[in-house]
């Protein structure tokens, strides 16, 4: 016999139907969700986009080697001076 004044539900009775849940329950859905957002904010501070990099990193020296095999010291180069590179977006591309 179910006690006066308590409804079955969800397996339980409840005396209280506008408070569905114990305050246990409750407690340990806050938790999970605590939880969840805890971990779900670690995937996004691990996850952080790639910094642009510096724009002397897309300037590199211009260099046409002499020699076609080395010599007792190796090959000579002649250095024409530094240069930088614009891709299709017309940005400065990096190495």
């Amino acid at each position: 016999m179910p006690p006066r004044g308590c409804t079955f539900v969800f397996g339980a009775w409840r005396t209280n139907l506008a408070e569905p849940f114990d305050r246990r329950t409750k407690r340990t859905i806050a938790a999970l969700l605590l939880a969840a957002l805890a971990s779900t904010l670690g995937l996004f501070a691990a996850n952080r986009p790639p910094q642009d990099p510096a724009p002397d990193a897309a300037i590199c020296p211009v260099v046409y080697r002499l020699d076609e095999s080395p010599s007792p010291r190796g090959y000579h180069y002649a250095f024409f001076g530094n240069a930088f590179f614009i891709n299709e977006q017309s940005y400065l591309a990096p190495n």
